[in-house]
């Protein structure tokens, strides 16, 4: 027979929806400008958005990649460490940070330091995480070299400090077996040693010679 209506002025919501998509939207143009893989989490782990960095890296187009299970393509000397590690992190509900090789879509693997920021409601409610990750490959590299040329020269000196001790035990053999006078002096005429024929000659001790002059 009639109708009864009632107007609601929802401008408040409306400006607020659409200042929540232009931030939403600008979002997504800075992510996907950005040369690294970032995320966003829920709060039950599976990815809310993935910039284009990293659709490229995983090679799957984006809902896919929403979908894609990131400990499938973990080293496998890697794997439990990462993923323990992870799981702990994101307990604290707070930032933490991943290093691990990850196997990119051309099948190489590469070192990803990720680094993830709990995110909030208004309400500050825990709802997921942000994410970044940056390939540190180069650095790791470097930092392996690094340890091998170091253990490299440690090997080396080990092992001449090892033939010039034998060498002087060789020498003090030869000299403490000989029936002549013999010593060893430093470039300033110093005696640095003496042997047992020539102090016994002498009548005197090592302690009694030993870095006086000639």
């Amino acid at each position: 027979m009639r109708l009864v209506g009632a107007h609601i002025d929802i401008t408040d919501l409306a400006v607020a929806k659409e200042a929540l998509r232009e931030s939403e939207e600008r979002f997504r143009l800075i992510a996907n400008s950005a040369p690294v893989p970032m995320w966003v989490t829920n709060v039950d782990r599976s990815r809310a958005f993935a910039n284009q960095a990293y659709l490229e890296f995983l090679g799957v187009p984006y809902e896919q990649a929403l979908a894609f299970d990131w400990r499938t393509i973990l080293h496998p000397d890697d794997a439990d460490r990462i993923i323990k590690e992870s799981l702990a992190g994101e307990a604290t509900l707070k930032p933490f940070v991943l290093e691990g090789r990850y196997r990119r879509a051309d099948g190489l693997w590469r070192w990803m330091r990720s680094e993830s920021q709990p995110r909030w409601d208004p309400t500050g409610n825990h709802i997921g995480f942000i994410g970044v990750a940056h390939d540190v490959t180069v650095a790791k590299e470097a930092e392996r070299e690094l340890r091998l040329v170091n253990d490299t020269l440690e090997q080396r000196i080990a092992e001449r400090t090892a033939q010039l001790q034998s060498n002087e035990a060789q020498m003090r053999a030869i000299f403490e077996t000989s029936n002549q006078y013999q010593g060893l002096l430093d470039l300033q005429g110093n005696v640095v040693y003496a042997n047992a024929t020539a102090l016994a000659g002498i009548r005197a001790s090592a302690q009694d010679v030993t870095g006086k002059p000639f």
